[in-house]
């Protein structure tokens, strides 16, 4: 059987439901923004252009190294300390 729901954490999933649709209610204007508007066409050229590729592989590289060691961790362990059970 599940415990009660405090006060406290209605509270909390209150100011989140509250919260979460004022984000949607504040970015509907943003989502029904003209897609052909040559503001848009402007905005859409210089964050998809050229560099994009280079910039996206740049702030995805930090991920990939991070990943990459963890994965290493894992596969080769972490030796424990003599006299520790290992576990």
């Amino acid at each position: 059987m599940r415990p009660p729901i405090s006060s406290r954490q209605i509270a909390l999933i209150i100011v989140f439901l509250v919260v979460a649709t004022l984000a949607l209610a504040l970015s509907a204007s943003f989502v029904g923004a003209c897609p052909t508007c040559p503001a848009t066409r402007a905005a859409r050229a210089n964050v998809l252009g050229s560099g994009f590729w280079k910039n996206l592989g740049l702030v995805s590289l930090p991920l990939v190294v991070l990943l990459g060691f963890s994965a290493l961790l894992y596969r080769v362990g972490a030796s424990t300390r003599e006299g520790d059970p290992s576990p």
